[in-house]
Order: structure tokens, then C-alpha cells, then sequence
């Protein structure tokens, strides 16, 4: 059979594939796709956690409260069971998902029984809020250098 163009097997044999300038394309597509995607869903990370954080503080204050109205004092530490003799209070150290750890400091000094909660960041770093704090008048702050105000850190 004759070809009716001449240079017909010449394009018959042309092989398919991307080209080099194409596959660069494609690679700075994605790389400017990330650059602006991952901030953004780090910092969402970031919220969340800290969301886990502010509720499991919010609930260790209230266990304490509980505590305080069966002892008539606020307890020293976390444990396993409600003891007043002991000053424990059955709460877990640690958020259910391991973002926090809380801690319990008994302010003296102030004429009034009080408390203060701390919630470390657990196995991450809180760069805008480190430490958050919540005390028994529910006053809620932070510690540490960080890029948000107290107010910022527990608004949203």
C-alpha cells in the first residue's frame, strides 16, 4: 500500500509523552499549590489542637469545682480516684488525644482556696500561644512568648 503523504511514516513512528517543558510546568504548578496550602492547613492543625486543649481545661476546672463541693478544697493533683484525705482528683493528666498535658498550682497567699491550670503543649509546639492557663475565678490567659494575645489564643 502506498502512502498518500510522504512524510507519513515519519509521524507514524513519532513517539507520545510529555516533554521536558511540560513536566517542569506541571512541577512548579505544585510546588506553588503547596507553598500556599501548607501554611494553612498547619495553622489549622495548630487550632485544633488547641481547641482539644481549651475543652479539656475547661473540663478539669469543672471536675475540680465538683471536687471543691465534696472536700471543701481544691485538690493538689490528678489521678485516678476523687480523695480528700490525699487531695487527688480522678482526672487524667493528659487531653484524650495527647495534644496537652494539664497541671495544678494552688495560688497562696490570695485569702480565698484557688487554683491555676497550665496546658503544655504535649509532643508539639504551640508557637502563637505556648501555655494556656485557666484559674478559678475562670480567668483565662497564657504564658510564655508567643504571637497572639490571651484573648486571641481562647476566642475562636
Amino acid at each position: 500500500m502506498k502512502a498518500i503523504f510522504p512524510f507519513e511514516s515519519i509521524c507514524i513512528n513519532r513517539s507520545r509523552g510529555f516533554t521536558l517543558v511540560e513536566l517542569m510546568i506541571v512541577m512548579v504548578v505544585i510546588g506553588l499549590l503547596t507553598a500556599i496550602g501548607y501554611p494553612s492547613y498547619t495553622a489549622y492543625l495548630d487550632r485544633s489542637k488547641r481547641a482539644e486543649g481549651k475543652a479539656f481545661l475547661l473540663e478539669t476546672a469543672h471536675r475540680m469545682e465538683r471536687f471543691y463541693s465534696d472536700c471543701n478544697k481544691y485538690p493538689l493533683r490528678l489521678g485516678t480516684a476523687n480523695n480528700c484525705t490525699t487531695n487527688t482528683i480522678n482526672a487524667p493528666s493528659k487531653s484524650p488525644n495527647g495534644h496537652y498535658r494539664v497541671f495544678v498550682t494552688q495560688n497562696a497567699g490570695l485569702g480565698f482556696p484557688n487554683f491555676t491550670l497550665s496546658g503544655r503543649p504535649n509532643n508539639w509546639t504551640d508557637n502563637d500561644c505556648r501555655v494556656l492557663t485557666l484559674d478559678s475565678q475562670g480567668e483565662r490567659g497564657r504564658r510564655g512568648t508567643g504571637g497572639k494575645t490571651a484573648e486571641e489564643c481562647w476566642g475562636k
